[in-house]
């Protein structure tokens, strides 16, 4: 039962290092982006060297495929959200509470404690309860 309860945390916490991940991705396009933002036309006159362009399409192809790999781990994202709240529906309410705020927004332990203004020992409490009830499910369903 332990080696299932630890199944179903690392389960869940899998969430939370693709949203961290997700969220570092989102940081580093939106970098990219401004670096490739053009600063407006020149209006010199002055003509340039062949193949300037190239230079700039090949940044944009290559944010192209950075948004594309973004675009991939956002479904990752959503499939796993949805996976954890279809893992999570048939718990009491203040169990899925807790489970979304440590497992889907990635709160810390005395985070938890703050939102659902509950002493540490209750929130472990809350969380034992919900990660046997899933382990119970898992093992009946052979989830696992």
């Amino acid at each position: 039962m332990e080696n299932l309860r630890k199944q179903i945390k690392d389960r869940l916490n899998s969430y939370t290092a693709l949203e961290r991940e997700r969220l570092q991705l989102s940081d580093q396009l939106t970098r990219l982006q401004a670096r490739l933002h053009p600063g407006g036309q020149n209006m010199d006159g002055m003509p340039k060297a062949p193949g300037a362009g190239d230079s700039l399409a090949n940044l944009v192809a290559e944010r192209i495929d950075l948004e594309t790999k973004y675009k991939g781990l956002l479904l990752q994202l959503v499939r796993a959200q949805a996976d954890i709240e279809n893992l999570i529906d048939g718990l009491e309410p203040t169990e899925r509470t807790l489970a979304r705020f440590r497992y889907l927004d990635g709160h810390t332990w005395e985070q938890v404690c703050l939102d659902m203004s509950y002493s540490w020992r209750q929130v472990h409490r809350i969380h034992g309860r919900l990660l046997d009830k899933l382990a119970a499910d898992a093992k009946s369903e052979a989830v696992f």
